[in-house]
């Protein structure tokens, strides 16, 4: 929601359609256009509560959910993601990325192809995060 704040249009059509469940709010990052790749681990966990502490005071709860800038994230950003609080369950990805990204030290325990994209799970101290790769294309090859 940017910089949207209490009363504003945006902002209320969000709180809206949260609030009759017709969406699920995720993060997509804390500071503009900063890929997490790029970030180290304590920042990138810094960055996760500022974003869910912001959901919180907005919306009334955090989100599990991160959609990283352009797609780029790193080993420590899975570490960051279950070691938030609360943890950041799920992260969607292009497939164009898939199975290079966090592999150095973060390797996935199971990788499940759904005949539509795949999702890998990785365990990070006994909590469960899901990379979902969810890439659709148009007739043209567009993303979606």
């Amino acid at each position: 929601m940017g910089n949207a704040e209490p009363r504003g249009a945006i902002y209320e059509k969000v709180k809206e359609g949260y609030d009759s469940g017709l969406f699920e709010v995720g993060i997509h990052g804390y500071s503009g256009g900063t890929t997490y790749d790029t970030l180290d681990y304590e920042t990138q966990l810094q960055r996760f509560k500022f974003a869910n502490g912001k959901l919180t005071r907005l919306l009334g709860s955090p989100s599990q959910l991160f959609v990283p800038p352009l797609g780029k994230l790193n080993a420590d950003t899975i570490r960051a993601m279950a070691d938030s609080n609360p943890p950041i369950k799920a992260s969607f990805q292009p497939e164009t990325k898939a199975r290079t990204r966090h592999r150095t030290r973060v390797q996935a325990e199971l990788m499940y192809d759904t005949g539509r994209g795949i999702v890998e799970i990785s365990d990070v101290n006994g909590i469960r995060i899901y990379t979902i790769f969810a890439t659709t294309f148009l007739t043209r090859g567009s993303w979606l």
